[in-house]
């Protein structure tokens, strides 16, 4: 299994830190110059979470690529104007001119742009490409995506039968931080800093007189389910965090990377459990109260 990595402009000098906690990749989104203002190419807005010009970007990858792993960026709007697409397949130029291994994609119009004009990139399809089933992943195949990034609803049975299914595509799924109540592919905001702009979805969900569940926007992990995905080694692990403290992303990579190297030792689900949530607090300093992102199959319940 692979450990992707965010990257941001606070962690890019902290590249080969990231390495040699076990980070095999890194993932980025930038800011350009499209119509009259800084416009922010992907999901994950703000100012902290993406690199602020195309020339930090590339220096980005290239300082990525020094150390011999792989950088992907993100462009994963669901849907882009027409007189942006220009000015996106440039700086797809010059982030490929610069060693950038692929691109994260949703936008339909833009995957048959990308076809068109650079016919072998490496393209990924986001997770708000909304990819629920097998079906939905061939539609993707056919634009020329080659890896896809799992929605976090998917419950373990899914994922597993998607995956095995599908062994000529590569996926990502996601196992630390941010989970969210509702569906990627269906959302109509961007994520922008709660404490400076809440988004409305966010209001909705921490009003004490709206159904409301604790730690799921922040401080949901995956990693318990790893033992269930162990015969998939070729899974790619999603760190989500573009924008959060550099201690943060640090402690999670290494714990990511800390779990994998025991992975295969553990005789039971019990043990490779109780040897986690012991990681867990050798490395965050505190026991583990985080939700767990991924289901055997049962559905949430809205507490009464």
């Amino acid at each position: 299994m692979f450990i992707q990595c965010p990257l941001d402009e606070q962690m890019a000098p902290r590249v080969e830190e990231l390495v040699a906690l076990g980070a095999d990749e890194f993932y980025l989104g930038y800011r350009n110059r499209l119509n009259f203002s800084e416009q922010i190419l992907t999901r994950r807005a703000g100012i902290f979470p993406n690199f602020t010009s195309i020339s930090s970007t590339t220096k980005a990858i290239c300082d990525v690529k020094k150390t011999g792993k792989k950088v992907f960026a993100a462009i994963n709007e669901t849907f882009y104007p027409p007189q942006y697409t220009k000015t996106i397949l440039k700086d797809m130029a010059v982030l490929k001119e610069c060693g950038v291994d692929g691109f994260i994609i949703a936008d339909v119009n833009l995957f048959l742009k990308i076809q068109e004009k650079f016919p072998d990139l490496y393209l990924i399809a986001s997770t708000v490409a909304h990819i629920f089933n097998s079906k939905a992943l061939d539609f993707f195949k056919k634009l020329g995506a080659r890896r896809c990034i799992l929605p976090r609803q998917l419950t373990l049975h899914e994922i597993k039968e998607i995956v095995n299914n599908n062994r000529d595509m590569g996926f990502e799924v996601f196992v630390k931080n941010e989970e969210c109540f509702n569906i990627d592919g269906l959302c109509a905001y961007s994520h922008f800093d709660r404490h400076a702009d809440p988004v409305a979805c966010w209001q909705m969900f921490e009003n004490e007189s709206i159904c409301s569940v604790n730690k799921v926007d922040r401080s949901s992990c995956g990693v318990c389910a790893l033992y269930d995905l162990k015969d998939f080694p070729r899974l790619t692990l999603k760190i989500v965090g573009r924008g959060k403290p550099y201690g943060l992303i640090k402690n999670d990579v290494a714990f990511v990377k800390q779990v994998l190297l025991f992975l295969d030792r553990m005789k039971n689900e019990e043990e490779f459990t109780g040897f986690c949530r012991k990681k867990f607090f050798e490395i965050y300093g505190k026991s583990c109260e985080e939700k767990c992102y991924y289901t055997k199959g049962e559905p949430y319940k809205c507490p009464a």
